[in-house]
C-alpha cells in the first residue's frame, strides 16, 4: 500500500522525516504523542505526577494505581520494583531530578515506561523560592527552600543570580539546608523571601541500577535561556567572564546492561551520558534534538557524550537533529578509555560526529554503519594512540581504510550543504530524484522511521506503508 505525504507527517505511529535541499527547511512533526497501547496489566506499580510515598489520608503509598508513588519514591524502591516488574509513570509532568536505584537481572530486566496509551514528560525546569531572608554571607550559611529538602546534596542551584551548592545537612539546620555560597565566580548578595531558585548544572535523570529498560517517556528541560553569564577561576588569580548554560544534564548513566527505548531527549545540555562504567548500554529508537548551550566560541553541547571500556555500546535507529555541538561524541582523555561502539541507522541532520581520543588514548574498536547524514559538519576525529593531535575527515568522505584499525565505516549515506550527495566516499554532484530509506521499529510493531531524500524538492512524495 503507498501512501502520500506532503512535508513531513505521522500517522499510526510512523514518522515521515523529509530531508529537502539547503533552501527548503527539514521539518518534523512531533505533536502530542501517547505510548504505544498495550494491556493496562502490564504495570506491576505506579507513579503520578501528584503521586506521593503518602497518601491523602496519611497512609504510606502503595504504588498502586488509586494510591501512586512520587517518582523519587518509585525509583528508590530497589527491594520491591524488582526483575521483571514493570513501573509505569501516569501521563503528565514530573518537575524535578530524580535518581533511579532500581534492578533487574541479564534474563529478566525491569521496565520503567509511560502509562499505556499516556505520556509521561521528566522536566527539571522546577522553579523553587526561598521561604526565609539570605544574607550577603559567604561560606556556608543556612538556606531554605519552599520545597522543603527537595535538592539533593552537591547540586548547584540559581538564587537570583547567585550560585550556590546545596549541602544536605541535617544537624545544623534540622529544618533547613546549608548551602555554600558564591560559586563559579558568583558573588554573594542579600536574598529576599520568595526569590526564585532555579537548578543550576545537574543531571536531570541519574541511572544507577543496571538491566532495566526505560522507555516510551521524555525527559527535557523547558526553560527558554541559552546563555547565562558565568565567570571562570583563572590560574593567575583574575576571572573571565564567559558564557555558560549551568544547563541541566539530560540522563547519565552508571550501572550497565540498560536500554532506553523511543524516548526524547530535548532541550538539554547533553542529552545522554554514558561511561565507562556503563558497559553494554543501547540507545535505541529516540529522539535527541535542541539539546546545548551557547559561548561565546561556539555551541556546547551533544546529543550523546560517550566513552566504554568493556564489552559495548549500542546507538541504533536514533534521530539527532540541532544539537547544539554535536549529536554524537566518543571522546576522552588518557584515562577514558573509547573502545567497543556499534552505531548504525540513525539520522544526523545539522549534526555531527565526533570519534576522539587524547593523550594517546585513541578510539577503537568502532562500527559506524548504514547512518544517514545531513549537511556537512559530520566528520571523525580519530588520532592513533601514539599521537596527541588528531586528524580530521568528513565521515562523509573519508574512506574505511583510512580508519580501519581503529573505526570500520561503512554503508553511510549522506547528502552535503554543497549539493553533494556522498554514499562512502562516492561523490555525485547535483543529484536528482528521490531516495527513500525504511527503518522500521524493532520495539514496536507499526512504528518507523522513513527518510526521504527530496532531491527535486516535490510538493508531495509517495512511500510504502508496509514496508514500515
Amino acid at each position: 500500500m503507498q501512501n502520500k505525504f506532503r512535508g513531513i507527517k505521522s500517522f499510526a505511529f510512523m514518522l515521515i522525516l523529509s530531508i529537502l535541499l539547503p533552501s527548503i527547511s527539514p521539518l518534523i512533526d512531533l505533536s502530542p504523542r501517547v505510548a504505544e497501547a498495550t494491556d493496562a496489566n502490564g504495570c506491576d506499580f505506579y507513579a503520578a505526577p501528584l503521586g506521593s510515598q503518602t497518601s491523602p489520608s496519611g497512609q504510606l503509598g502503595s504504588g498502586t494505581l488509586n494510591n501512586p508513588w512520587d517518582l523519587q519514591t518509585a525509583l528508590n524502591k530497589k527491594s520491591v520494583v524488582t526483575s521483571g516488574k514493570t513501573l509505569c509513570l501516569r501521563g503528565g509532568v514530573y518537575y524535578g531530578i530524580f535518581t533511579s536505584s532500581i534492578e533487574g537481572t541479564a534474563t529478566n530486566p525491569t521496565t520503567v515506561r509511560s502509562f499505556p496509551g499516556e505520556w509521561a514528560v521528566i522536566d527539571d525546569n522546577l522553579v523553587d523560592t526561598l521561604s526565609e531572608n539570605m544574607t550577603a554571607t559567604t561560606g556556608f550559611t543556612r538556606c531554605k527552600f519552599s520545597s522543603g529538602k527537595k535538592w539533593p546534596n552537591g547540586t548547584h542551584v540559581i538564587v537570583d543570580n547567585e550560585v550556590m551548592q546545596v549541602n544536605n545537612d541535617t544537624v545544623t539546620y534540622p529544618d533547613a539546608l546549608t548551602c555554600l555560597r558564591a560559586r563559579t565566580g558568583t558573588t554573594a548578595v542579600a536574598h529576599s523571601i520568595g526569590a526564585p531558585v532555579r537548578p543550576g548544572e545537574v543531571n536531570i535523570f541519574i541511572v544507577n541500577g543496571s538491566y532495566v529498560h526505560f522507555r516510551d517517556f521524555e525527559v527535557r528541560n523547558s526553560d527558554p535561556s541559552r546563555i547565562k553569564a558565568r565567570t571562570i577561576y583563572n590560574p593567575d588569580g583574575t576571572w573571565t567572564v564567559t558564557h555558560s548554560s549551568l544547563r541541566p544534564l539530560g540522563i547519565y548513566v552508571f550501572g550497565v546492561n540498560n536500554k532506553f527505548i523511543n524516548l526524547i531527549i530535548r532541550n538539554t545540555g547533553d542529552a545522554y551520558g554514558i561511561w565507562s562504567t556503563s558497559a553494554n548500554t543501547e540507545i535505541y529508537g529516540n529522539f535527541i534534538y535542541n539539546n546545548g548551550w551557547i559561548s561565546p566560541l561556539r555551541g556546547h553541547g551533544h546529543g550523546v557524550y560517550a566513552q566504554n571500556k568493556n564489552g559495548y555500546q549500542y546507538i541504533h535507529d536514533n534521530v539527532f537533529f540541532n544539537n547544539f555541538f554535536v549529536g554524537l561524541q566518543i571522546f576522552g582523555t588518557q584515562g577514558a578509555p573509547l573502545s567497543g561502539f556499534r552505531v548504525s541507522g540513525n539520522l544526523f541532520l545539522n549534526d555531527g560526529t565526533i570519534f576522539e581520543g587524547v593523550g594517546g588514548n585513541a578510539a577503537k574498536d568502532i562500527e559506524f554503519t548504514k547512518n544517514y547524514f545531513y549537511g556537512e559538519d559530520s566528520y571523525v576525529s580519530n588520532p592513533p594512540p601514539t599521537q596527541i593531535s588528531g586528524k580530521d575527515c568528513n565521515v562523509l568522505n573519508c574512506s574505511a581504510d583510512e580508519l580501519a584499525n581503529y573505526v570500520k565505516i561503512t554503508n553511510n549515506y549522506g547528502f552535503s550543504e554543497n549539493s553533494t550527495q556522498v554514499t562512502d566516499g562516492t561523490v555525485k554532484k547535483n543529484p536528482v530524484g528521490l531516495d527513500i530509506f525504511y527503518q522500521p521499529n524493532k520495539e514496536q510493531l507499526g512504528r518507523g522511521l522513513i527518510y526521504v531524500y527530496n532531491y527535486d524538492k516535490k510538493d508531495s512524495v509517495s512511500v510504502t506503508e508496509s514496508k514500515i
